[in-house]
Parts: structure tokens; sequence; C-alpha cells
């Protein structure tokens, strides 16, 4: 039986993760806890309505008393995204948030494998490691859908559908991330892209958030993000049988030490259960470096 609860639950990414999750049944519980009571109250009704012909998956509101026995757990409550242009604009308001789900979280399940949504990802998900403490391998930051965004916009460039493409981004969830462009395939044979191509899927990927901010909806990626913290949860439970890059705290891994930062990892019960150490060019090393040296800084300034 798997427990998995989700603080700010009645979020946009919360939400539908919690729907996506009780339809496939990828765990057998999921608790809910939000500030937001009644809109709470109203995705539970939805949801387990919605579910309950298809899925046995229960799904539950709660308090922080009810963590207890989580085995995996969340945070996806955050500020109201108005007016942000770049993830690090929301270090200052949601740091108070963080703090109080490390506390809740050390308190109630503190062996529970920690997943940060919450923006800026990597520097919080370090937080969460030196507030709680414990195994290193059980803190994951998400950042799955800087991939799936290269993925498609490779796609895109070559002519081809998303599912025929594999790429990996490693570095921060944000404006210093380093998408591999060396390490692109398609229909798994590597591809050498041209200076222009590189460029025009830099620009499409580059370009997204801005544009998705631009449009004031007051929601984030909630469907693509459900996508890709379902492969994750699903590979924590199960044992995945493949590298999923997320942000974990690396102890020599890549030069990298002391940090919360995008690598490629296998995961399993308990998290993460191998970074995999990939063959990269000086440039990504470089970009990598300089990822980890902005994510410190801007956690250090929290500490």
């Amino acid at each position: 039986m798997t427990k998995f609860s989700i603080i700010g639950g009645a979020g946009v990414v919360s939400a539908t993760l919690t729907f996506h999750l009780a339809l496939t049944g990828t765990v057998d519980e999921i608790v809910l806890l939000d500030t937001n009571e009644n809109l709470l109250k109203a995705h539970v009704m939805d949801i387990s309505q919605g579910i309950s012909e298809v899925s046995r998956t229960v799904v539950r509101a709660g308090r922080a008393p009810d963590l207890t026995g989580s085995d995996i757990v969340m945070l996806g409550a955050s500020i109201r995204p108005d007016n942000v242009v770049s993830r690090d604009d929301f270090l200052t308001g949601n740091l108070g948030i963080v703090r109080e789900a490390a506390a809740n979280i050390a308190k109630y399940c503190p062996d529970a494998v920690v997943i940060n949504v919450t923006a800026p990802t990597d520097v919080f998900n370090y937080l969460f490691y030196k507030f709680i403490g414990g195994d290193r391998r059980k803190f994951i930051g998400y950042n799955y859908n800087d991939t799936l965004r290269l993925k498609w916009a490779s796609a895109q460039v070559l002519g081809a559908t998303t599912d025929r493409v594999d790429a990996v981004v490693l570095g921060e969830h944000g404006d210093k991330q380093v998408p591999l462009y060396e390490q692109i395939y398609l229909d798994k044979q590597k591809v050498l892209l041209s200076s222009e191509q590189k460029q025009r899927i830099a620009e499409l990927v580059n370009n997204w958030f801005s544009t998705y901010s631009s449009l004031k909806s007051g929601r984030s990626a909630g469907w693509t993000s459900a996508i890709g913290l379902e492969r994750i949860i699903a590979a924590i439970v199960q044992k995945g049988d493949e590298p999923i890059p997320c942000s974990v705290i690396a102890d020599g891994e890549y030069g990298q030490k002391n940090t919360s930062i995008g690598l490629p990892v296998m995961l399993g019960p308990g998290g993460v259960q191998k970074i995999i150490e990939m063959e990269i060019s000086d440039q990504s090393q470089k970009l990598l470096s300089e990822a980890a040296d902005k994510i410190t800084k801007m956690a250090n300034t929290c500490l």
C-alpha cells in the first residue's frame, strides 16, 4: 500500500496530478492538504466520483497530522504567478511555504521521499534536504518538463513526432538549464545538429516560459507536469528501468557537491537509486557548473 500526500493539493499541478495518479492507480491513497479547504473538498469530491468506476485509489482531504505514514510527500504550494518573468522571482514569497512544509514533514513523516515542485525547484529541494536532514537520496526536485520541452522542440525542428526523439536537460530548472544538444537522438540514432537547428530549438525552449507567463492565465503547466510527475512517482513505487532527469543532491557527481541540480537518475523505493554519469562536452560541463554556482548562492541566502 503506497500513501502519497500533497501539500498544496488544491493547486493546478497538484489537482491535475491527483486525477492522473488516481486514474492510473499508481498509488493506493492520496491525501491532499491546502489552506483553501473549500476548493480542496471540491476537488476530492469531483475526482473521487470521476474515478469510482475505474480505480480503487482513495482520495481524501487532510491536515498536517494526516501526513503520518506517507511514503512520498510532494510540495506543490506556491504564491500566485502574477507578474512573474523568471522562476527566481518566487524565492522570497515561497520560502515561508517551504519552511512550514519541511517542519511538518520532519514531524509527521521524516522518512518519506520528498518531491518538490515549488519554484525555484533546485533551491528549495536543497533547502528541504538541509531543513529535514537524512539521506540525500530521498529529496527530488521536479524538472522533467525541461527535458520534455527539449524533446518537443527538437521534434519540431527535425520534422518528427516527439516519441521518436530522445534528449535530456541537466542543470537548473530555470534560466541556466543545460540542454545536451550533443545527446539528441532520432529513432535511437544520434543527430548532429547544425548551428541553425540548435538556434531554432533553443528559441522554442527559451521563449516558452515568458510566452506562457504573458498569458496571465493564473495557472501553471498542470497537464505537462502531471504526466512527468506520474512517471517519477511510478518509478519510485515500482523501481524504474530507465534514467529520468531530476534535481537531486549531488555529492561529487559531475564535479558538483552540496547543491541540488538536475541530473539523470535511476529511481526506486526510497528515492534515488543511482545518479547516471554521462559523457558530456566541456561546454556543457562549464554550463552545469555555472548553474550549480547560481543555485548554491541562492540557497545560501536562505540558510
